[in-house]
């Protein structure tokens, strides 16, 4: 019973964790990445104006990390960024990374999300995101490549 329940987690949340992370859904409105992750899943999510660069951006909190959605003045998402939680956390999305991207090379990746075709670059970025300390040092940064 005991192992039963601890698979049953683990696919919980190897699931939850490919779903949250597994695209960084550029190219989205943050209304729709908000409709996507609901509160009660994860409470603790907003839109706000981004005072750094205009636009606007969305973070959600996870078990495993913060993701922050950077949008434009459309609302549409143009850069996500997800910070770790922990070492183990940073793993896990390599790990995650290289099984299903392109492998640039040991800190780059490619990845094409089929509903929208299009193809975003993932890097590590080896510093503390502007106003917010990372708890390994780096975070993944989300780009399209057009």
């Amino acid at each position: 019973m005991k192992k039963s329940i601890i698979v049953v987690c683990f696919l919980f949340v190897a699931t939850v964790s490919n779903n949250v992370f597994g695209q960084s859904r550029i190219g989205f409105t943050l209304n729709q990445i908000s409709n996507e992750f609901t509160k009660k899943e994860f409470p603790d999510q907003g839109i706000a104006p981004n005072r750094h660069g205009g636009g606007y951006y969305m973070f959600l909190k996870t078990w495993a990390g913060d993701v922050i959605y950077f949008a434009d003045e459309d609302s549409i998402c143009t850069r996500c960024v997800l910070i770790p939680s922990s070492d183990s956390s940073f793993t896990h999305f390599i790990q995650v990374f290289n099984k299903k991207s392109e492998i640039i090379d040991n800190r780059t990746w490619v990845s094409t999300y089929p509903p929208t075709g299009l193809t975003t670059s993932i890097k590590i970025i080896e510093d503390d995101l502007e106003g917010y300390n990372s708890k390994c040092g780096s975070y993944f940064e989300f780009k399209p490549l057009n």
